[in-house]
């Protein structure tokens, strides 16, 4: 049987409702280990100040693959997470201005496929 949680939206942390099951809809533990941590800044979670990405001296591609590795390391130590890929990409803005697009890919414990990005507005 394979392992489920709940789903968050990846940007609000909002959970997810599945109206055909009336509850939260099912999602895999590693994608939303991937997805939390990028969505938080080093320091901002109170439960543990070292959770998250530090974006702090973050400027160029390089930078912030280091950064999202980082903060990735932990479940790959502990084996919730392998093959851990990270890009990271500057890409122009509709609006103007820069963005950094970081693209996770990895398997999870059970060797279900995690494949998350997240823009990182104007950090460049």
């Amino acid at each position: 049987m394979p392992r489920l949680c709940r789903q968050y939206d990846p940007t609000t942390r909002d959970v997810r409702f599945d109206a055909a099951r009336a509850s939260w809809r099912a999602g895999s533990p590693a994608a939303e280990l991937v997805t939390a941590a990028l969505a938080t800044r080093k320091g901002e979670a109170r439960r543990d100040p070292l959770y998250g990405v530090d974006l702090s001296r973050a400027r160029t591609p390089a930078e912030y693959r280091a950064a999202v590795e980082a903060a990735l390391a932990r479940y790959v130590a502990s084996g919730a997470l392998r093959d851990l890929a990270v890009d990271a990409t500057a890409e122009a803005l509709p609006t103007g201005g820069a963005a950094m697009v970081v693209r996770v890919r990895c398997k999870g414990r059970a060797g279900e496929a995690v494949d998350a990005s997240i823009t990182y507005p104007g950090l460049l």
